[in-house]
């Protein structure tokens, strides 16, 4: 890749080009061979209008053609997209703040969709302890032969009552709009408040925040869309989708940058228990441990539908002088669904609203203890996670040790135990885990720089075995003047029951700043 950057009195300019292509062959079968190639363009144009204005606008174009190992499809996309953002502060001394942004993206191939955003907000500082702000938000997305809109009014307040208590308000209305088929409300606001102060011991903080939602959806059609629902997978917990009644054939999942397409069976799996569905990552997948990844699905709308969701929060903490601070945190979440199609029998009009078997209430409880020291620190926690479908309780402990704490060399230790009991009908399992961590730097001279990583992963479960996890990675770094050149060694071992899967790899990164050359050129 290459980037360039040009820079005047009001204006900074940023052009890049990046491409990538990595082929992987001579698998004992060839269905498990594997090509990625990927290119970008992208420009970042940044102007200062005046003192109190700026203006930015971005574009990027992306290609990408993938081909899965072990899979019977392949993956053919490219992005372009393009975005405005204004900044502006007006108002004496500059105290109010104008935002505005608008942003078109265009795909094209297995991830074709077009999308269109525009969202203004206006931020006005009242006081020098009271604020509010003030949001539009209008989306539209075209994709699979479906057409939705949205659009979004919130407005927020701060208030800090005291140098030691601050409250906040927010309130929004939401309305989307799928084809002529389904209309969706959404309503809600939340309550919150913070409190800090010093002791005679240390220092004192608490927490808390109400909050009430209200959704509504209308219509005849049979289904509606979810577009980019984030969750963050790991081997041990499963992330469950947040609508019921979902089409399985229907689900993506895909990575942050739109630029790989996950496969079932390979990187995940979906489980479904009533009308809910689980994802689950696999270990030999491509979704690193508690990766956050994008989902796309299909889901079953009942018409005339009403859900109300109640969530309270807490934190209270004490962080002591010597380095100690105990601490608890609770979540409380209640539904409650009035779904005509799939109301209980034995629950009758006078109940309003209905409940539905499968409403997510979640009562989270958090306690625990951290003791922190300048080369050191050691945490214990107790969690209790009452879930309607997934409860379970668990322990962690994890500290830290920097053996060797200095501008040219360091050694750090980090280790960290858990052990998982669920207890729910659909998941009843024992899940105990070990992380142990090194890491190595030394500067043996002013240019030349060595680094090392160690990892190891233990992990029993009552259900899939144990799996064993090893990963090292030393690199070698040369920095002269505008030159940087590395080179990274890396070992990989996952051992998953009787079966071994060890990577090897070697990488050489050079880069050269050639701004010197460029300024050569100029003076010429």
């Amino acid at each position: 890749g290459a980037s360039l950057q040009i820079t005047t009195d009001a204006t900074t300019t940023d052009l890049g080009f990046d491409w990538s292509d990595v082929r992987r062959t001579g698998n004992v079968s060839r269905e498990d061979d594997e090509s990625r190639e990927g290119s970008r363009v992208h420009l970042d144009h940044r102007w200062e209008l005046a003192d109190d204005q700026r203006l930015r606008l971005t574009y990027d174009h992306d290609r990408d053609r993938n081909e899965y190992q072990g899979a019977r499809f392949d993956l053919d996309t490219r992005r372009d997209e393009a975005r405005i953002e204004h900044q502006w502060a007006f108002g004496p001394d500059g105290r109010h703040e104008w935002d505005f942004l608008v942003r078109y993206n265009d795909e094209q191939g297995d991830l074709a969709r077009d999308e269109i955003e525009v969202a203004p907000r206006l931020t006005f500082r009242h006081t020098d302890r009271f604020k509010t702000t003030w949001r539009y938000n209008f989306y539209k997305v075209d994709q699979d032969a479906l057409s939705t809109q949205q659009h979004k009014f919130d407005g927020a307040a701060a208030w800090d009552v005291t140098d030691h208590l601050r409250l906040t308000a927010d309130a929004f209305w939401r309305y989307e709009r799928v084809e002529r088929d389904n209309e969706t409300y959404e309503y809600g606001g939340q309550l919150g408040l913070r409190f800090e102060r010093p002791t005679r011991w240390g220092t004192f903080t608490t927490d808390g925040s109400l909050e009430i939602i209200r959704a509504e959806t209308t219509g005849s059609g049979p289904t509606s869309w979810v577009r980019g629902e984030t969750h963050a997978l790991d081997t041990v917990r499963p992330a469950i989708l947040t609508r019921s009644d979902v089409e399985r054939r229907s689900i993506r999942v895909y990575n942050a940058g739109r630029t790989r397409v996950f496969v079932e069976g390979l990187d995940y799996t979906v489980t479904t228990t009533g009308r809910l569905t689980f994802l689950r990552r696999i270990l030999s997948g491509n979704i690193a441990d508690e990766e956050t990844v994008y989902c796309d699905y299909v889901y079953r709308v009942t018409t005339g539908s009403r859900t109300d969701t109640y969530q309270t929060h807490l934190r209270v903490e004490h962080a002591f002088d010597g380095g100690l601070t105990p601490y608890y945190h609770w979540l409380n979440r209640r539904q409650f669904v009035d779904e005509p199609d799939f109301r209980r029998p034995f629950a009758s009009d006078i109940f309003e609203p209905a409940f539905d078997a499968f409403a997510d209430n979640t009562d989270h409880h958090r306690m625990g203890v951290r003791y922190e020291k300048d080369r050191w620190s050691m945490s214990g926690e107790f969690e209790i996670f009452n879930d309607s479908v997934l409860p379970y309780e668990a322990w962690h402990v994890t500290g830290q040790l920097a053996l060797v704490r200095t501008l040219q060399h360091s050694i750090d230790a980090t280790a960290e135990y858990s052990h998982y009991r669920f207890d729910g009908d659909f998941d009843r399992r024992r899940v105990n885990w070990i992380d142990l961590d090194l890491s190595h730097r030394m500067e043996l001279t002013d240019e030349l720089s060595t680094s090392a990583a160690m990892g190891y992963r233990l992990e029993r479960d009552s259900r899939d075995g144990t799996t064993h996890g090893v990963d090292l990675e030393g690199t070698i770094r040369l920095s002269r003047g505008l030159l940087d050149v590395e080179l990274t060694a890396e070992y990989d071992l996952l051992s998953i029951g009787a079966d071994d899967e060890r990577g090897y790899g070697v990488w050489l990164n050079v880069r050269r700043d050639l701004s010197d050359a460029w300024g050569r050129v100029a003076r010429k």
